[in-house]
């Protein structure tokens, strides 16, 4: 319970809790600004009837209380977790953007979790996760093979790299349409 949690948590400069139901998120994050923690990233899992779901309440108000003690808090949502290997593919989207599958697999899930923690950018924030498809695949590729390390790579998909990626290539696609027709 969060009210055991004071002593471990006391004067961290970071804790992660993982699939955090939502009733909890309030509690926990009060708890750990109680405690001293100076970062705080909580996930929480969204049922295949709530996968579409972008605010999250409970997030608002960690984060704003965090921001307010001018500490960090990230919330990241996600699909039910699934066995799968950090390596797979992955899409992180914004606030307002839900979730483009309704599962994420346990190793990317927690290879981005761990990353998002030195990322600055993800500070006071919330996003979305999901295990993804080829597209995406194949940006984390050329991504992986131009030679960034895991953190620059998990930067890139928190900045919305993917989208940019995927907005070009649709935009080329009806320039080269409209070329064809003419």
């Amino acid at each position: 319970s969060p009210g055991d949690m004071q002593k471990p948590l006391k004067d961290a400069s970071a804790y992660i809790a993982v699939d955090v139901p939502r009733k909890s998120i309030v509690p926990l994050s009060n708890a750990a600004l109680d405690a001293g923690v100076k970062r705080l990233i909580i996930t929480t899992s969204l049922g295949e009837e709530d996968i579409n779901t972008t605010v999250i309440s409970e997030f608002d108000e960690a984060q704003t209380a965090f921001r307010a003690a001018g500490r960090a808090f990230t919330g990241i949502r996600h699909g039910r977790i699934v066995a799968g290997d950090e390596d797979n593919s992955y899409e992180i989207v914004n606030s307002t953007v839900p979730c483009l599958d309704s599962y994420i697999e346990r190793g990317v899930l927690g290879r981005v979790v761990a990353e998002l923690l030195s990322i600055d950018i993800s500070s006071n924030s919330q996003c979305g996760i999901s295990s993804s498809g080829t597209f995406s695949a194949a940006y984390l590729s050329v991504l992986r093979s131009s030679g960034l390390s895991r953190n620059e790579e998990v930067t890139k998909m928190f900045s919305g790299g993917l989208q940019k990626v995927a907005r070009l290539t649709v935009n080329q696609y009806k320039k080269d349409e409209e070329k064809s027709m003419e």
